[in-house]
């Protein structure tokens, strides 16, 4: 629940601090003092995009904060453990700030964050209720959503829409598989293609071992070419000449460098003849290394790919004209998919076509009941079902109602004023929030159109509301508002709006 809210500079609010120290709060004011406005920064804190330029002041920021509690319980709570929020103390901070440019910065307990998260965390928290809901009834393609949240098994709901995505995807992948069929006129081009391909038997792992034989041969090659140059160097140099005039000399140490020289040149020489003894370039073997990356790099340029798109050309055109060649059967295994994907998808459908019918006849019931307290004493709620496959289930519905003795039930913009709208989106709120407990619940002027014991009745169920959830009203009606346990008034001055 929300127990404290900060507003700064926003729209016509200079400052205000507002503490929800109250089960049922009333606020009430003139036209224009800045109700509505009041509950629109509730809005965007729980995540609602900005539809204009909030900001007051453009030389300051926009700041919007919130201190919520939650209950241990409550699908909020586990959504800041599940996005990895300490939850060891009892309030978090939920603040979003708003620059004159229309940037947003949220925060909770002072780590930014994303407004996705924010919108999962407190979707489930506040509800915000206005006139503009009520006409979402009006809405056919809402009623499912509505009776689905009476439902209250989101389990069995989100089976559904998984199987429906799976039976979508084994549709897709035969659709596919057929539209390559009739687009295909090019395959016997693929198939020389491959054949061609195929003679080469292309890898990555072949060609960088290819290029790698090459470079050690060439380096060989090289090392074998200074070896004959060295040997018909040395075959040029007389050694034993050399040998002859080591002791030609009365100088000592001349004597004993060409002895010294000798005896060098003579094992440079053994060594050399060794190597070229034993040296073993095998040119046909280079020769046809050769050839092979001259192949590879053909055929990258001719296909204009790369040696990995080339290994998965292959692959997959292989596998293709295997396909091909064979094309009922792939089709009769694709139908088989489909049909047991369908078939899985179906039994959860029914199931959950059975629970929607069996809930409809009970929230029927309900609306009954809490109709009469509204005065509408004959209300005859019912919900028509229409087959129609998605990923929904097996059907569509919508809300029928009617409100007079005698009279058929019919669509509710045939039959329903505004008033009447009104109390049933308030009986709604009260039958569905049994079941989720929503923190805190906001009206905003929910009893527009209605007056009297209606009004009363109306600010009774909102009391109801209030035993279980936090619940805001803002109201024109006195009557509403007495049955609240705080009211506050709301007005406008010249620099600021007054709470």
């Amino acid at each position: 629940m929300l127990k404290h809210l900060l507003i700064d500079n926003y729209i016509l609010i200079n400052h205000l601090e507002f503490s929800l120290d109250a089960n049922f709060l009333a606020i009430t004011g003139e036209t224009g003092a800045g109700k509505s406005i009041f509950i629109n920064a509730i809005s965007l804190i729980s995540g609602d995009r900005l539809s204009s330029n909030v900001v007051l002041d453009p030389s300051k920021k926009t700041l919007i904060e919130g201190v919520f509690e939650f209950k241990n319980t409550s699908l909020a709570y586990q959504k800041m453990i599940e996005f990895g929020f300490e939850m060891d103390e009892e309030d978090h901070i939920f603040s979003r700030e708003v620059s004159a440019d229309g940037r947003s910065v949220y925060r909770i307990d002072r780590k930014q964050v994303s407004l996705s998260i924010v919108k999962e965390i407190l979707t489930s928290e506040i509800d915000i209720h206005s006139q503009f809901n009520t006409q979402r009834l009006l809405n056919e393609s809402e009623h499912l959503r509505l009776l689905d949240k009476f439902l209250n098994n989101d389990e069995l709901l989100i089976n559904v829409k998984e199987l429906y995505s799976k039976y979508q995807e084994a549709l897709n992948k035969k659709q596919n598989y057929q539209n390559s069929l009739k687009e295909l006129n090019n395959i016997d081009e693929i198939t020389k293609q491959v054949s061609e391909i195929e003679i080469l038997n292309p890898s990555i792992e072949d060609e960088t071992n290819l290029l790698h034989q090459v470079n050690e041969m060439s380096q060989f090659e090289k090392e074998l070419e200074a070896y004959q140059n060295i040997n018909q160097l040395l075959l040029t140099i007389d050694t034993g000449a050399l040998y002859g005039l080591k002791e030609s000399t009365s100088n000592d140490e001349i004597n004993e460098l060409l002895a010294s020289s000798y005896y060098q040149l003579e094992e440079a020489s053994r060594l050399v003849e060794k190597k070229l003894l034993t040296a073993n370039l095998d040119e046909h073997l280079l020769e046809q290394l050769n050839q092979r990356i001259f192949e590879y790099n053909r055929l990258k340029r001719k296909y204009k790919m790369s040696t990995e798109e080339m290994c998965k050309f292959l692959d997959e055109s292989k596998l293709l004209i295997e396909e091909l060649s064979d094309s009922e059967r792939v089709l009769r295994e694709l139908d088989i998919k489909i049909h047991k994907a369908y078939e899985v998808f179906i039994g959860e459908a029914k199931k959950l076509s059975q629970l929607r019918k069996d809930k409809a006849k009970e929230l029927s019931k309900l609306i009954s009941k809490h109709g009469k307290d509204l005065s509408l004493n004959a209300v005859d709620f019912r919900i028509e079902f229409s087959d129609s496959i998605s990923s929904n289930g097996l059907e569509t519905c919508r809300f029928m109602v009617s409100l007079n003795k005698g009279i058929e039930p019919g669509p509710l913009n045939k039959v329903a004023s505004g008033g009447e709208l009104s109390r049933l989106m308030l009986i709604l709120k009260v039958i569905f929030n049994d079941i989720m407990e929503i923190g805190l619940i906001i009206f905003d002027e929910i009893d527009a159109g209605v007056s009297g014991n209606v009004a009363k009745e109306m600010a009774l169920k909102m009391s109801q509301l209030a035993s279980k959830s936090t619940v805001i009203c803002v109201t024109h009606l006195a009557i509403v508002a007495s049955y609240a346990e705080k009211q506050y008034l709301i007005s406008k001055s010249n620099s600021n709006v007054d709470i």
